[in-house]
């Protein structure tokens, strides 16, 4: 595995040995995502809050966000 932050450093250089067995599925789960969040769901979102006459203040785009809003 290879996954690199920015372009300076090279993520598994990060991670302390003792660890890597635990961090590796992780980072490789964060690499192929299964819900991403798409232009459409974030232009769809802003749309929401720019016609939206009510008082809601959070409007998560895409699926990934909504699940994450719906985890709290």
């Amino acid at each position: 595995m290879s996954v690199w932050v920015g372009s300076q450093f090279r993520i598994e250089n990060l991670i302390p040995e003792s660890y890597a067995s635990y961090a590796g599925p992780i980072f490789e789960a964060f690499a192929t995502p299964e819900v991403v969040t798409r232009e459409s769901d974030v232009a769809e979102a802003v749309w929401c809050a720019a016609t939206d006459v009510g008082d809601r203040l959070h409007y998560p785009a895409g699926p990934d966000a909504v699940a994450l809003s719906d985890a709290d």
